[in-house]
């Protein structure tokens, strides 16, 4: 037995080494060569899919890269933070539910290079502010106490009843004493309606059954011009309603001479369509613009719209006197809809879930909003009753949700916005499809799946999204999300119906170019934020296909101008000036064979090519009908992979100076995965290659001791999300093997202003558990030694 013991612990040093090998570096600190092992793994398995999109789904590849480098927020960590900060505090006068989304607006506009809109610079998200008027009315629900509602400071008092249409309720007055004897004073009983009970009634102004072709504008008015139609008092309407018993007691009753109050009860309900002419003829001009600092001029010019009721559209203007537009929105404040949000609100099974029981339970203690919307622009006698229709809307909600979405699910959401804008809102203005709409279904994908959203592979996600909406849109249904027995595609006309489904059709044709199209309009505020696409470049690659004759690969790192031809061939003249004078003289007479094939002569070359450029001045020159190879050849590869390559770098390095250690390294390393991609399909020109790798080492380095420097300085806590390229289902299975790549949380130290809270959302963001992050810096240069 001593024998055997003796033996172990002279084996115990090779078993160790077998088992786990560790190497030494700098301070003497020991490197788990198996994490970095993982580590090199997960980015071999990065580099091989992104190779078999570029090999087998080339359009996808192109998208997938477009969208990575297309930025609209600075910090989405920090502003996450600031967004949960702000839900936590006290509920604000006004209601804006894009609160995450309203800081795209403060990085970027949104400002057509073509069509309608041509110059026009907008925000990306119309900004809409809901007006709670609590002191006006005050509603009620069937279960709430009657002495409340006598107690209430409000100058009405309302209580919920069900409406025949789904997501809509009326508001019955409660105090019928009063209402009653002002309409002994101003009516007459037997003028009075009789309340239409049917399931039908009001199902014409909401159906999509327009048959007209012609695309129907919005008609504004300004308010200025409207008619002042009285006070408060007069926004009621009388209904007679059929008495509860009055079958049971018919044959109790003198049948013969029944009379009108014998069946019926007389009560009033709070109209939508005269509330909402109250609100803009008075209560807006008078008293809401001011508090939302909307100076005279843009009251005067504020506007109405029939075809879009229950908002008013008016500019406000910024700290630096530039307008922007607005949408206010009055309601009345109501507690959460406990029937008709019945199956949103039930379990939900799975090992990822979105939303999070905890987040509906959150959900279920917020007011939502009662919208003077229900009414219909066409007066019909079915629709009579519509004029006591509220919408219910769910802004708190929304933008609670909206604070739960990740950073790629915004982005998703924000393209989406930028093809509506494209696409959609200059023919409708702001009629049928609305933004609402996208990010109903943002949610509905979030809910079917939570996890695969990878950042790098966006594009696949995109195109699903853009396909569903566009069978939506053929199937002319959508549910919402909190009310799933609505359509939200209810109410919309017929032939904007059919224009939104062209247009998603075409769009489901060439997904690449129409998305480029839509967010090539993006422009940034500031010089500050993240440098732009060059889209007239890529169009360029992407439309070329002669490329054994074009002498043009683009790359913007170090001024390099190589031709794809020098890649195959020698130079012929060994003096550079005499091969520039070689390389001019073929092209003009590859110019001269291009005008010649076309039938033209040799003094119109310039008339051609003048033409072309005047023509450029007013027409696109994306090509909707473009349609992306089966398979890219192998000059266009290096071309877009050099091109995406010098983006990703330009990004890195901006992302060190204005966004995080984490999102800078995220975004070397995928110059790295391209870089590596490109050394295979071009192994000449060795040292443009080097080029690449150093500059990309160094943004690694600085990122990963960017991240060592902040957790000794202040305790700030910007981990790497070591997984965030690979799949998102895969992330806690990848994790729980990188036991040794995380940070003793009681070597954290966390700073007053900062709180424990700050640490917490960054954990759940990063999704990784606590141990030392100072061993992560050492083993990633023990992978570099490795690769080495």
């Amino acid at each position: 037995m001593g024998n055997g013991t003796s033996k172990r612990k002279s084996n115990r040093p090779s078993a160790k080494k077998r088992r786990q090998d560790k190497i030494k570096l700098n301070k003497s600190v020991s490197i788990d060569v198996s994490d970095a092992g993982m580590i090199k793994r997960q980015d071999t398995e990065t580099i091989e899919a992104i190779k078999k999109d570029l090999n087998e789904h080339p359009e996808i590849f192109v998208l997938n890269n477009v969208l990575l480098c297309t930025m609209f927020l600075k910090n989405y960590q920090d502003d996450f933070f600031q967004t949960t900060q702000k839900l936590k505090g006290p509920l604000d006068k006004f209601w804006e539910p894009h609160l995450i989304v309203e800081k795209a607006n403060k990085n970027v506009i949104y400002q057509p290079a073509h069509g309608p809109k041509k110059g026009v610079a907008e925000p990306l998200v119309t900004r809409r502010i809901y007006v709670p008027l609590l002191e006006y009315v005050q509603v009620f629900s069937l279960f709430d106490d009657q002495d409340d509602a006598l107690s209430s400071k409000s100058r009405y008092q309302v209580r919920i009843e069900e409406s025949n249409r789904h997501g809509f309720v009326k508001l019955r007055r409660l105090n019928e004493e009063k209402a009653s004897s002002n309409l002994k004073e101003n009516n007459s009983n037997e003028d009075i309606p009789v309340m239409i009970t049917s399931n039908n009634s009001g199902g014409s102004d909401s159906d999509s059954t327009a048959t007209s072709n012609v695309l129907a504008l919005g008609n504004p008015h300004l308010i200025k011009d409207q008619t002042d139609e009285g006070p408060l008092e007069y926004c009621f309407a009388y209904r007679k309603i059929k008495k509860p018993d009055v079958d049971i007691q018919i044959e109790e009753m003198d049948h013969e001479n029944l009379k009108d109050e014998d069946v019926y009860d007389t009560v009033s309900y709070l109209t939508s369509r005269k509330f909402m002419k109250y609100f803009q003829n008075r209560l807006f001009k008078n008293q809401v613009a001011r508090q939302l600092g909307i100076v005279q001029y843009e009251i005067d010019n504020a506007t109405v719209d029939d075809h879009v009721p229950g908002k008013v559209f008016c500019n406000l203007r910024n700290d630096i006197g530039c307008c922007y537009p607005v949408e206010v929105v009055p309601c009345l404040r109501t507690s959460w809809p406990l029937k008709e949000t019945q199956e949103f609100l039930q379990d939900r099974y799975g090992k990822f879930q979105w939303p999070t029981q905890a987040m509906v339970n959150e959900i279920k203690k917020m007011d939502c909003a009662l919208v003077p919307k229900g009414y219909s622009r066409k007066k019909r006698v079915k629709s009579r009753d519509t004029d006591l229709d509220w919408e219910i809307q769910f802004p708190l909600a929304e933008r609670y949700l909206e604070s739960q979405l990740s950073s790629q699910q915004i982005k998703c959401y924000l393209v989406l916005l930028c093809i509506y804008k494209e696409y959609i809102e200059p023919h409708t203005k702001n009629c049928g499809i609305v933004p609402e709409h996208f990010l109903n279904l943002i949610f509905w994908e979030c809910e079917r799946d939570c996890k695969s959203w990878p950042e790098h592979r966006l594009g696949f996600r995109l195109t699903r999204i853009i396909r569903l909406f566009s069978e939506s849109l053929s199937r002319r249904h959508e549910k919402n999300y909190f009310i799933r027995n609505k359509n939200i595609f209810k109410g919309i006309s017929r032939s904007r119906m059919e224009f939104a489904n062209e247009a998603f059709h075409r769009i489901r044709q060439s997904p690449v170019m129409a998305i480029i199209r839509a967010i090539r309009n993006i422009r940034n505020i500031t010089s500050s934020f993240y440098p732009r696409l060059d889209f007239k470049q890529l169009q360029d690659i992407l439309y070329k296909n002669d490329w054994e004759e074009v002498e043009y690969i683009p790359t913007n790192y170090d001024n390099i101008s190589v031709s794809i031809k020098s890649f195959t061939k020698k130079p012929k003249y060994s003096d550079a000036v005499r091969q520039l004078n070689h390389v001019k003289e073929r092209q003009l007479r590859m110019k001269l064979l291009e005008v010649k094939d076309k039938g033209k002569e040799k003094n119109d070359i310039f008339h051609f090519y003048n033409n072309i450029n005047t023509r450029r001045d007013s027409c696109d020159s994306i090509k909707d009908d473009w349609q992306c190879e089966k398979r890219f050849g192998r000059q266009k590869k290096i071309a877009l992979l050099k091109f995406f390559i010098s983006n990703y770098i330009n990004i890195a390095k901006k992302s060190y100076k204005i966004s995080t250690q984490r999102q800078t390294l995220f975004y070397a390393k995928q110059a790295s995965y391209l870089t590596k991609i490109l050394e295979e399909e071009n192994q000449l020109f060795a040292e443009e290659l080097a080029g690449f790798h150093h500059e990309i080492k160094n943004l690694e380095d600085k990122a990963i001791n960017g991240m060592v420097s902040n957790m000794d300085s202040d305790g700030s806590f910007d981990v790497l999300n070591l997984t965030s390229l690979s799949e998102q289902d895969e992330v806690e299975e990848d994790l729980s093997k990188l036991d040794n790549l995380v940070v003793a949380s009681e070597r954290v130290r966390v700073t007053e202003y900062s709180g424990p809270e700050r640490l917490h959302h960054q954990l759940k963001q990063n999704k990784i558990h606590i141990r030392n992050l100072n061993e992560f810096s050492d083993k990633y240069n023990a992978l570099n030694i490795i690769d080495t």
